[in-house]
């Protein structure tokens, strides 16, 4: 199962430099002004790091796939 999860790199919440902190730490990428981390393991702590820090704004996507 892989995780996806996306937030738009350019919110002014106060949270967003920390997601983005995390989010380079684990191989994140920026297209388009929106942060794209791609996870392999659905356990992986980082996911719910990132909610907590940005899974409530505006254009923030967490895809889930089998």
């Amino acid at each position: 199962m892989k995780v996806k999860f996306q937030f738009n790199s350019k919110s002014s919440g106060a949270s967003v430099p920390q997601a983005k902190y995390i989010a380079k730490q684990c191989g994140g990428f920026v297209e388009d002004n929106i942060y794209i981390i791609d996870f392999e393991d659905p356990q992986d702590k980082n996911i719910e790091k990132l909610y907590k820090l940005v899974g409530n704004l505006r254009g923030t996507i967490i895809d889930v796939k089998s």
